[in-house]
């Protein structure tokens, strides 16, 4: 059965770069930690996927409502 992606990027880690996020720093803003982080990524399921979305999303609302 082909797994549906609800969340679309390359992968979670590349997502990290793109935010300028070292894997400590995303664990510490989600509350977990490293080791946690490294195990969800290889886990590759749906919930956390929209875990990084939702972080993605408010890290760039806090960064747009500085440049205003």
């Amino acid at each position: 059965m082909k797994k549906i992606r609800h969340v679309y990027y390359k992968s979670i880690p590349d997502e990290l770069v793109r935010l300028g996020l070292t894997q400590s720093q995303a664990a510490k803003l989600l509350g977990i930690t490293r080791s946690t982080l490294n195990h969800n990524i290889k886990a590759d399921n749906n919930s956390f996927h929209w875990q990084i979305y939702g972080l993605a999303h408010y890290l760039e609302s806090q960064h747009h409502a500085h440049v205003k």
